[in-house]
């Protein structure tokens, strides 16, 4: 296979999918070595906690090698959603194969044997799919040296490439065929000694280590490569791990050879010492034994790395990457990926791209891809790339790095809604119904729309405040101010993680005013990034204004009478009409209206003195307004002194007890006051009270509750009270007072 000239690989730190170790000729046993589980356990150890481990058994039988058994040891499947390396270490049993003296089965019998293990899925032992999708890195000592190489060979006429295979003092015996490093091969390593028999050799194209100056026996071979694997061992199966083997190159550093070359390991197989065993198309100096490609059917990736000098990016840039495919017989799609791990099969991939990948033939393309980052979350990242043919055929291959994607997006604001905290919910439900806000009265900042949006509630103290993303925000990053009041300020912030919310509560409701509602510019996201410049919009907040042309007029309160006795959920509700956000339109909402007839909003606009370089408003001390501009208000009229009333249930009345919250606040209303069920009415406008007798009169009338069904709630547990609506032009009010609450008032 043909290719161009690729640069060197850089150092790797990515995990391969599949190694598979494996011993030789073993004539006094047919157990498994323990060497090769002790070997196991230190490549789990290194891969990362929960790596499989499998076993795959070939025995001897009707004087043929067959395949007993393959079993999954110990781990974590490696397409499991629970593995976080998609790693398997497989363990090739063919001790009871490999014959005795004078009498074997070749390692190309059982390389033959196991490729079609590695190419096919075994879903009752958690392989849902073919463990070769993956890297593969194989080790084999002594007669296992000729199998891995066999092994190899048979994987590529298949036309799956071989990331890594490793040889340890290779020793093929009568009719194994000889080491080599084949076509299909990306890197080989070769360990060995000739002092003592049975001897290994070296291998054609592959970096090798002569482990003579060492004194090191057949046997010791593998246990010198145990030690660059775990490098803390002093001991494996019984054979000591002697530090001098690694004192210098080219057998050490003991961190710099052996299983440093591996995916895992992460060693720069270009280095001067590593290139002799690097493919040539790589940049290296191997030389490589030809392969018969004919029956190749496999996609591969060759290479895929980022191409940047930093692996950190800004959210929205995109990774500029390169990658080396081959496929042989048909065409292929390359799809690329972020993972939060080295498993590409289970959940935790953000798809990126995909690219066409024309067919190779006998070639190495080198291509390029350019990969889109937004709307990715901020975070570490792995970066790996799937090929597909058209058969389905599927190959794996991560980048060497992790990359990092920052967010440098400031966060903005999307919305700004108002709401009462005493509104009930199905105002609310309300809102949302009509399109008018999820949450409450959205002010529609994204619309752009030059008309001041504006409100006809009278008791609005919540400010809420989504944002593009989430953000850390605090009470000194709200501000208000209108044209004739001062500044209005938070006394509490909570945030909504799910929506991105921050609800203000205000220190004192929305009066009648042009409002501008300002948050600072220090409001941060998570990775620190501050609002672009400080956010403003404007309001204007008239209550009874039902038709928002800044003042209350007739029309305003024939619109609410119109609305009698709606509630929330039926279909002539408003929820602009409500008033007070009961959730239900009543002669209360009809009084609070007609009460601020000629009430309009003040001339000017509302401004802040001065703007600090975080947006908060730099006004003096006092908190005067900025614009002082005179109310237009109705005569006042004239004062007495102050008397107040509160009363509770008529004792066994089965009366709606919603209602005597909607007559306390109709009271409330007519008096120019507030109040809530169960407080004290303060009388400002011409009315009085006398008591005993508990009268209610002005100049031209007087309503009288009778004594004997009233309590007054000081001597009483029940705070629910009930008062008199006082409203000579509305008839049907004290109907409803006679028929739902039982109390008679008399007028004169």
């Amino acid at each position: 296979m043909s290719s161009p000239h690729f640069e060197p690989l850089e150092p790797r730190t990515l995990l391969s999918g599949v190694t598979v170790i494996t011993r030789g000729y073993q004539p006094f046993s047919s157990d498994r070595p323990d060497w090769l589980d002790d070997m196991a356990g230190a490549l789990v150890a290194e891969i990362g906690p929960g790596t499989a481990v499998y076993a795959l058994r070939i025995v001897e039988s009707g004087g043929r090698p067959q395949i007993q058994y393959f079993r999954h040891l110990s781990g974590d499947a490696p397409m499991s959603e629970v593995s976080a390396t998609g790693h398997a270490v497989v363990m090739l049993d063919w001790a009871d194969a490999s014959g005795v003296i004078f009498s074997y089965h070749s390692t190309a019998e059982v390389a033959a044997l196991v490729a079609p293990v590695l190419l096919s899925a075994f879903p009752s032992i958690g392989l849902d799919h073919p463990l070769a999708e993956s890297p593969v890195h194989l080790v084999g000592h002594s007669r296992g040296g000729s199998l891995v190489s066999a092994l190899a060979q048979d994987l590529g006429e298949r036309g799956v490439w071989v990331d890594q295979v490793t040889t340890l003092d290779p020793h093929p015996v009568d009719d194994d065929p000889t080491a080599r490093a084949w076509a299909n091969v990306l890197f080989a390593d070769n360990y060995y000694q000739t002092d003592y028999f049975p001897d290994g050799s070296a291998v054609t194209g592959a970096l090798n280590i002569n482990l003579d100056p060492h004194d090191i026996d057949h046997t010791q071979v593998h246990t010198y490569y145990h030690g660059t694997i775990d490098k803390q061992a002093g001991s494996v199966d019984g054979e000591s791990i002697s530090s001098s083997w690694y004192a210098s190159p080219p057998t050490g550093p003991r961190d710099s050879v052996g299983y440093h070359f591996s995916l895992t390991g992460g060693g720069d197989r270009g280095s001067a010492q590593a290139v002799a065993g690097l493919h040539a198309s790589l940049g290296g100096s191997g030389a490589r034994t030809g392969i018969n490609w004919a029956g190749a059917y496999y996609p591969n990736l060759i290479t895929f790395d980022t191409v940047s000098a930093t692996n950190t990016y800004a959210i929205g840039d995109a990774i500029e990457t390169s990658f080396v495919y081959a496929d042989v017989n048909s065409a292929a799609n390359v799809h690329f990926f972020l993972d939060s791990d080295l498993n590409p099969y289970n959940a935790g991939s953000t798809w990126l791209a995909t690219q066409g990948a024309p067919q190779t033939g006998l070639n190495l393309v080198l291509e390029g891809a350019s990969l889109p980052t937004e709307g990715v979350a901020p975070g570490n990242y792995q970066l790996y790339a799937q090929i597909t043919d058209t058969a389905g055929f599927t190959r794996y291959l991560y980048a060497p790095d992790a990359v990092t994607l920052n967010d440098a997006t400031p966060p903005a604001v999307t919305q700004v809604l108002l709401r009462g905290s005493m509104w009930d919910a199905s105002v609310l439900d309300a809102l949302a119904a009509a399109g008018l806000g999820e949450g409450g009265f959205d002010l529609q900042v994204s619309s752009g729309s030059a008309i001041v949006p504006g409100a006809a509630w009278e008791n609005i103290d919540e400010v809420v405040v989504r944002f593009s993303e989430p953000v850390v925000a605090s009470l000194a990053d709200l501000l208000i101010v209108g044209v004739n009041n001062a500044l209005v300020e938070a006394t509490s912030v909570v945030y909504d993680a799910a929506t991105h919310s921050a609800v203000f509560t205000l220190d004192a409701p929305l009066a009648l005013d042009k409002w501008l509602i300002r948050l600072a510019d220090t409001i941060q996201d998570a990775a620190g990034n501050a609002m672009a410049d400080h956010f403003e919009q404007r309001v204007n907040v008239l209550p009874g204004d039902l038709d928002l042309d800044g003042s209350v007029g007739g029309d305003d309160v024939s619109h609410v009478r119109g609305l009698l006795f709606q509630a929330a959920g039926m279909s002539g509700y408003e929820p602009m009409s409500d008033v007070d956000g009961s959730g239900r339109i009543l002669t209360s909402d009809v009084v609070r209206v007609r009460n601020r007839l000629a009430w309009q909003l003040p001339d000017g606009e509302p401004a802040f003195a001065s703007i600090g370089s975080n947006g908060a408003s730099q006004q003096a001390g006092d908190d005067s307004p900025v614009a002082e501009v005179p109310l237009a208000l109705p005569p006042a009229a004239p004062q007495p002194t102050s008397a107040s009333l509160t009363m509770s249930e008529p004792e066994g009345a089965a009366a709606d007890r919603s209602v005597f919250a909607d007559m306390l606040a109709v009271f409330a209303a007519y008096l120019n006051t507030t109040a809530r069920a169960g407080e004290s009415i303060e009388s400002s406008d011409r009315y009085g009270w006398h008591r005993p007798g508990l009268f209610l009169h002005d100049q031209r009338h007087r309503f009288r509750l009778r004594h004997d069904q009233v309590r007054d709630v000081r001597q009483a547990g029940d705070l629910k009270s009930v008062v008199v609506l006082h409203d000579h032009r509305v008839s049907a009010d004290r109907e409803l007072l006679d028929e739902r609450v039982g109390v008679q008032v008399d007028g004169e």
